[in-house]
């Protein structure tokens, strides 16, 4: 059977489905660019399809992201890290159970930089497949070299 009119909330989709069935506009582009930008509207207007296609999870699957690219419309790597009402809601739960309140909001506020920085790590883990293996090895190569001549510097000068 087919179905009509069936919910598309990109929060719950994957990237390479996201990407496969973005429809771009002049505003798209515009905000690609670098720049400070406010995202606003009613829901379901599809500002986390908008979000989650500039992050770079997403956006080098979209077949417009090449054009966009060579035209240098994007100089920046994005990272989507989606929130929820779940956060706020956790405290009020953890209340309710008889953990102290303050004890509740550490809680919660460790849970939510825990998903932050999952996100981040992740997205930084998305930009380093994009960079050629030797290119990687040489950086590392060259911070090594530069920790080793730090370090024996550090032990002339204690001497």
């Amino acid at each position: 059977m087919q179905v009509f009119f069936d919910s598309y909330n990109a929060k719950h989709m994957k990237s390479d489905e996201i990407a496969k069935n973005f429809v771009s506009s002049d505003l798209f582009i515009e905000t690609a660019k670098n720049s400070h930008t406010i995202l606003v509207g009613p829901r379901g207007s599809g500002k986390t399809t908008f979000l989650r296609m500039l992050s770079n999870d997403t956006l080098h699957k979209w077949d417009g992201y090449t054009e966009l690219k060579e035209k240098g419309t994007i100089k920046y790597e994005g990272i989507y890290v989606p929130g929820d009402i779940v956060w706020g809601e956790m405290i009020n739960s953890m209340k309710d159970i008889g953990l102290e309140e303050q004890y509740a909001e550490s809680f919660s506020y460790s849970a939510f930089c825990t998903h932050v920085f999952l996100n981040v790590i992740s997205g930084i883990e998305q930009s380093l497949k994009k960079v050629a293996p030797d290119f990687l090895e040489k950086k590392q190569d060259d911070v090594h070299d530069a920790l080793s001549m730090a370090r024996r510097n550090n032990r002339r000068l204690q001497r």
